[in-house]
């Protein structure tokens, strides 16, 4: 979804929107992109936060950034991007933005992702064979990219992000990543089990 707004030419990927609707009703999301020239910033809403659908052109009383942006000093060759449910889009679009293009990106998600899956040409020593689902953005520019779903789709892993990471770290013994993560309450602590301090850095981003 793309919202009008003077405030896109000062955002930056880690940080969300609030977005207060003339019918009361607020929305929070992550902003997965956004064009300061042409004044609008994308979002990937999950469909379980729309109480009423949206119409195209509603109107907005109020919008105001959340979040602070992630910070670019810390990624590496070695950075995986991870991000899970409402925390998609703005890793989707941190994997864009990064001077270094990560060695990894994954995706979690309950039923089918905001984008569709094509098998990936990217080999990716240490993951499941039967995992070949890619976010086709990222497969075109060579990046790595792998999705972990619970609702087990054809071609993704089927469970948590989390468990597909600590697989990818199984089989990579002598990964240490600068880890960059968003998603819902509870991913921090479920990554930081997965990475059993093997991490360089793990910063992380909460949206529902």
């Amino acid at each position: 979804m793309r919202i009008a707004s003077p405030l896109s030419g000062e955002a930056m990927p880690g940080q969300g929107v609030r977005l207060e609707l003339e019918t009361a009703a607020t929305l929070q999301a992550a902003i997965a992109g956004a064009n300061g020239e042409q004044n609008w910033l994308a979002t990937i809403i999950p469909p379980q936060q729309l109480a009423t659908p949206l119409r195209p052109f509603q109107r907005y009383a109020e919008l105001e950034l959340t979040h602070l942006p992630f910070s670019f000093s810390a990624a590496t060759r070695d950075t995986v991007l991870i991000g899970e449910d409402g925390g998609i889009g703005a890793i989707l679009w941190l994997a864009e933005q990064l001077p270094t293009p990560p060695k990894l990106v994954l995706i979690g998600c309950r039923g089918a992702p905001p984008f569709k899956l094509q098998p990936s040409r990217v080999l990716t020593p240490g993951l499941p064979p039967a995992t070949i689902g890619a976010v086709p953005s990222l497969d075109e520019r060579g990046i790595a990219s792998r999705i972990a779903c619970t609702d087990g789709l054809p071609g993704c892993y089927e469970g948590e992000v989390s468990h597909l990471l600590e697989h990818w770290l199984a089989a990579n013994p002598d990964e240490r990543p600068n880890v960059f993560a968003a998603g819902p309450f509870g991913i921090e602590q479920r990554l930081n089990k997965a990475l059993a301090g093997r991490q360089q850095s793990l910063a992380t981003r909460l949206f529902a």
